[in-house]
Parts: C-alpha cells; sequence; structure tokens
C-alpha cells in the first residue's frame, strides 16, 4: 500500500540479492507517469499535494497523473529522488523507460507553456523541457556517484520519440552529457 511501510526496504533486498549473485541491477523508472488509473495515493504523495494545490507540477489527464515535464520544481523533484536512490543504494544504474510526455494533445501543458513565456513552439519547448531534465539528472548521477550508469530504453523509431514523446534520443545519443547507454526497445 502506497505510504505504508512494508517492513523491509524492498530496494534495498533486490540490490542485496542481485549483487550476491554476480548480477548487475539498475532502478528502473518511468521518470513523470505517476498513476494510470484513480487508485489513491498517499497523503504525503506530493502529485497528490500539487494537484489538490493547483500546483502545475503535476497534472491529471485521462485518467492518469503525471508529472509535468514543464515544471521546475517537477524535474528538480524527480532528479532528487534518483539522487537519493543513487546515494544510498548500491545500483548499478538508473535506467529510464520511454514514457516521456503522455500525450501529443497541446492542452495538456498548455498552461505551463503560456506561463513560461518560451519563444519555441510548445513542441520544441517540450523537447527542451525534456533535454533538461534529462541533462540534469546525468549531471546529478554522476555528481554523486561517477560509476553509475545512467541508461535510457526509448522506443525504436526515433521519429516517433521525436514527435509523440518529445525526446530527442539522437541528440542524447550524439552528445555527452545526458546518457551512458542507448538500450532501444524493439519488441
Amino acid at each position: 500500500e502506497e505510504g505504508r511501510d512494508p517492513g523491509y526496504d524492498p530496494l534495498e533486498l533486490m540490490v542485496s540479492l542481485a549483487h550476491e549473485r554476480g548480477l548487475r541491477i539498475e532502478a528502473w523508472i518511468n521518470p513523470y507517469r505517476v498513476r494510470l488509473d484513480d487508485k489513491p495515493m498517499s497523503p504525503d504523495n506530493q502529485a497528490k499535494k500539487w494537484l489538490a494545490s493547483g500546483n502545475d507540477g503535476a497534472l491529471a489527464w485521462n485518467g492518469g497523473v503525471y508529472y509535468n515535464p514543464g515544471s521546475a520544481a517537477a524535474r528538480e523533484l524527480i532528479v532528487n529522488g534518483v539522487r537519493e536512490i543513487v546515494e544510498n543504494y548500491d545500483v548499478d544504474g538508473i535506467h529510464f523507460d520511454d514514457y516521456f510526455y503522455p500525450t501529443t494533445d497541446l492542452t495538456f501543458d498548455a498552461a505551463t507553456y503560456q506561463a513560461s513565456g518560451s519563444s519555441l513552439t510548445q513542441a520544441d519547448w517540450r523537447r527542451e523541457n525534456v533535454n533538461t531534465f534529462m541533462s540534469g539528472l546525468y549531471a546529478a548521477v554522476k555528481a554523486t556517484d561517477p560509476s553509475v550508469q545512467v541508461v535510457v530504453s526509448p522506443g525504436g523509431d526515433i521519429v516517433r520519440n521525436y514527435e509523440t514523446l518529445y525526446a530527442d534520443v539522437a541528440r542524447w545519443a550524439r552528445e555527452p552529457g545526458f546518457l551512458d547507454v542507448l538500450m532501444p526497445q524493439l519488441y
């Protein structure tokens, strides 16, 4: 149950068991997706707090809840969570799945875009939000433990990533400071 201590540390247990068996372990994270359903959230869940207060750090969309990639506070929350994992657990990597923007519908974050005052198109602004997040996350991981790899598993269609998830995977692969391993999903 979210928000309830299970009486043990599941990640510590997984890390310990993996390393005992000579296996690497990566903390696998979907960066922005909080919920895909209406299950209750813990009162301590930051997304719940932001939704209740009207803060755009979290947005409800199509029955789900997402951290808003356009929100500096949401990006900082995720980066701090990853930093906490790297500081407190002997993980070998931080592994991001392909879930970046949940929709191409520009109304999802239109208010945040308008408030930003950006001169970029909304699509380019979205890509820059994800690029800012990825480079900030990479820097935080490397500053905490340079041996921890940052791994990204985008969908195998680079155009779809760019146009529908607003993930500039080609840039991340081309320029340093975004990732260590690119592991496309080809299924």
